[in-house]
């Protein structure tokens, strides 16, 4: 598995990637504007590249989140739901499974709505819950014209999917260990008819939390996919939490239990340095085997029974401590263009 650095990456030479600006999706619900803010808000300040934030509302925004989200960020467009359902359901009626998943889980504006109402030719997009660190460069380029797809790295396989179900010629194939809180995708290879094949698999709703993430996995083995480093981009693990991040760390993923770290850790001093952004590298991604996937999601319930891996730390009990260099803090009032 090789590394490749996007300093200088295939789309565009550096000067016009970060001169212009880039649409970012990211769905959004009322519980978690605060938390959109904050994450998002990192996201748009560390990123060389100038970003703007495409909302996609699941239908719980009040008229106040919207106004906050658009007052401290650059906010390019909010999709409210009333009209993406409108737009969609036009969009999608060629495709009743992939449309009928969209309206189970908001999951589904996150797969479907970033590519319908995307213009550009490539689809970012980024989780409320994702902080990031540091300054950093080159994170939204392909690093070779065969990636199509860029994924974030997961510590397990995280997949509706069963080891059988990968196996036969009616198989899913899946890509190893990959998390879709942070994506990047040349939109002309998103397959909408593979999609509504996988969402007409009665399998597919096994786990509803990991259906979405699951298509991202088998899109990735058609279209061709890259992971972000998992030494720059990641979930932290609790040795990240007890003794903090080393200097490399760009983006933690807070999922789940950890999202109550993200408060504390945008309340840190900045650094009085500027150091030169880090450059975001890739790792060719490998596909998945049943007999992986299988110790995977065997190994994940032995340690749900007995309790290994303990419960995530709470804030208070520790704080993330990172490295002099980074900028910190979320600024009061309007995030700025980087």
């Amino acid at each position: 598995m090789s590394s490749s650095d996007h300093s200088l990456p295939v789309d565009g030479s550096p000067d016009q990637r970060e001169g212009t600006p880039v649409a970012v999706h990211s769905t959004v619900c009322h519980r978690d504007v605060r938390l959109a803010i904050l994450g998002l808000g990192s996201l748009v300040r560390n990123s060389v590249q100038p970003l703007e934030i495409v909302f996609h509302d699941d239908g719980s925004l009040t008229e106040e989140d919207q106004s906050m989200l658009t007052e401290q960020l650059p906010v390019r467009h909010l999709w409210q739901r009333r009209e993406a359902d409108a737009m969609a359901d036009e969009l999608l009626a060629r495709y009743p499974a992939s449309r009928a998943f969209r309206y189970e889980l908001c999951h589904g504006l996150k797969l479907l709505d970033t590519v319908l109402f995307e213009e550009g030719e490539s689809v970012a997009y980024c989780d409320t819950d994702i902080f990031f660190l540091r300054r950093f460069r080159g994170l939204f380029s392909f690093p070779s014209p065969e990636v199509r797809l860029l994924l974030m790295s997961d510590r397990e396989e995280s997949y509706s999917a069963r080891p059988w179900h990968l196996i036969g010629p009616d198989r899913l194939r899946l890509v190893r260990r990959i998390n879709a809180g942070l994506y990047y995708l040349k939109k002309a290879a998103f397959d909408f008819d593979f999609i509504e094949w996988y969402f007409q698999r009665p399998w597919s709703r096994r786990r509803r939390i990991l259906v979405e993430q699951t298509a991202w996995g088998a899109l990735g083995v058609r279209v061709g996919c890259a992971v972000w480093d998992r030494r720059q981009v990641r979930i932290p693990t609790r040795r990240d939490l007890e003794h903090g991040v080393d200097t490399g760390v760009v983006a933690l993923h807070f999922i789940g239990g950890l999202r109550g770290w993200i408060e504390p850790l945008s309340r840190r001093r900045p650094s009085r340095s500027d150091p030169a952004p880090v450059a975001v590298r890739t790792w060719d991604a490998k596909e998945l085997t049943p007999l992986g996937l299988g110790f995977s999601q065997g190994w994940s319930k032995v340690k749900r029974m007995f309790g290994f891996g303990g419960t995530p730390l709470a804030p208070q009990s520790a704080a993330v401590q990172v490295s002099d260099g980074n900028r910190g803090g979320v600024a009061s009032g309007r995030v700025p263009p980087a």
